[in-house]
């Protein structure tokens, strides 16, 4: 069973709440152990969030780590984590996250994948860490022995676009475009993007029952303006790719062939396909089986 960390910026698309729920029912099957948590953003009600989730899915003890230090733009926006801290109570504190991540893979016994459903900040802060009490090893170093692969939410790829559609900044890119050019330019593993256009294919529909999950999906769709009643569906970036990184090998899901993949100073993704020398780049291409990938998130969330 491969062993996993997801960090995620909980708290201000209702996605990462549904990723971290389908995650978890993922753990239930054996398709993955969660070996940690970090939320790459300081909003408040993230941690809570977090471990509220972990509690309704009766998920093993999970570590949880945060971003510290100077909060990122995007961190003022809190849709649903507040009022999710309101409702539940649980816990809002978490040790930080570069430390977590750095002990998570220093003990980690077999290599393992990092899923990355937010912007990058957490993954950089990892690459640029030195070496300290807790490692030998510098970030990439480390990384390059005790991880396998990243799975990443972002980008948006021309290739998937060939009827003529605009390409644009993806979100999770824009919050930390620095970020994003360095995780791209320095990761020494394998990375795998699940962009945009994927996601915005798949719906996740809330469902009414005491799951968290749908809690977060409700303040979300109030916090927006939008109804809720008689529901309420939202694009399923952070889910598909959580399910990518368990299922990668489902004849549901398309690749491209690998390569490089560089981001621009404005935030804009660009594959090079490889040309001689081995790439370790690819992203997910758009095709007919997404409606079947949609029933697979929409039944993988609800608590097993």
């Amino acid at each position: 069973m491969k062993s996993v960390i997801l960090d995620t910026d909980m708290g201000v698309d209702c996605d990462d709440a549904a990723a971290l729920g389908l995650l978890l029912n993922e753990q239930k099957q054996g398709k993955c152990k969660i070996a940690a948590i970090t939320a790459s953003t300081t909003r408040k009600g993230a941690v809570a969030t977090i471990n509220t989730i972990l509690k309704y899915y009766h998920g093993p003890e999970i570590p949880v780590g945060v971003l510290k230090g100077e909060p990122l733009a995007c961190d003022s926006a809190n849709n649903y984590a507040l009022a999710v801290l309101e409702k539940y109570q649980e816990s809002d504190e978490a040790q930080d996250a570069t430390e977590l991540l750095r002990f998570t893979l220093a003990n980690a016994k077999e290599k393992m994948d990092v899923i990355a459903v937010g912007p990058l900040t957490n993954i950089k802060n990892l690459l640029q860490s030195q070496t300290d009490g807790i490692s030998p090893l510098n970030g990439i170093e480390l990384v390059q022995k005790k991880v396998h692969k990243l799975y990443l939410m972002g980008g948006v790829f021309a290739e998937n676009y060939q009827n003529g559609g605009k390409i644009f900044t993806e979100w999770n890119i824009e919050q930390d475009i620095q970020a994003a050019r360095y995780v791209a330019e320095h990761f020494p593993c394998e990375m795998l993007y699940s962009p945009f256009e994927i996601g915005q294919r798949v719906k996740t529909k809330m469902q009414n029952s005491d799951n968290p999950v749908w809690f977060c999906m409700k303040s979300f769709a109030i916090a927006g303006g939008n109804d809720y009643q008689p529901a309420f569906y939202r694009s399923s970036w952070d889910p598909v790719t959580c399910l990518v990184a368990t299922r990668e090998e489902s004849e549901l899901f398309s690749y491209s062939p690998y390569g490089t993949i560089r981001i621009d100073e404005k935030g804009y993704t660009h594959f090079i396909k490889d040309s001689g020398e081995a790439g370790k780049h690819r992203f997910m291409l758009v095709n007919d089986r997404l409606p079947e990938v949609e029933k697979l998130v929409n039944e993988s969330i609800e608590k097993i």
